[in-house]
């Protein structure tokens, strides 16, 4: 009555309720979707492109951190520069500004010295007011 073909219908049924798994296919496509536009067989090859990948995501991971320091080392080498001619360092500068309160990131400092001299002078004038009183009164202490 049940033959061997009989069985293996029985067998190869579908269960109710499909398993849904994730697809290699959809795996080694995305890999080559961000393979495009590199050299040689890294953009055709997926046992190439997926290390050149993987090397292409942690570099432009390390990267965005990179470009942080980056701007923040530039801010500061232009507040240095610009706070040069009023007989200031950098630091003392920020100091003085924190000790007066005043609430400007380093962007906003390096693009008010390139864009308004007379603002920034106030600033300088500000921290550096902050820092002779403060110095005056170490000596005082002594």
């Amino acid at each position: 009555s049940d033959g061997p073909a009989a069985r293996r219908a029985r067998r190869c049924r579908r269960p109710s309720t499909m398993r849904i798994r994730y697809s290699n296919v959809k795996k080694k496509k995305k890999i080559m979707k961000l393979a495009k536009g590199m050299v040689g067989r890294s953009n055709r090859c997926y046992r190439i492109a997926r290390p050149r990948v993987e090397k292409a995501l942690a570099y432009s991971y390390e990267g965005r951190k990179q470009r942080k320091r980056d701007f923040r080392r530039m801010w500061v080498t232009q507040i240095s520069a610009a706070v040069a001619p009023y007989a200031l360092n950098y630091s003392t500068f920020m100091h003085g500004l924190r000790r007066a309160e005043v609430e400007l990131d380093r962007k906003s400092l390096a693009e008010i010295a390139k864009t308004e001299p007379a603002s920034f002078k106030a600033l300088a004038a500000i921290a550096k007011t902050w820092h002779d009183a403060h110095r005056a009164s170490q000596t005082i202490a002594l």
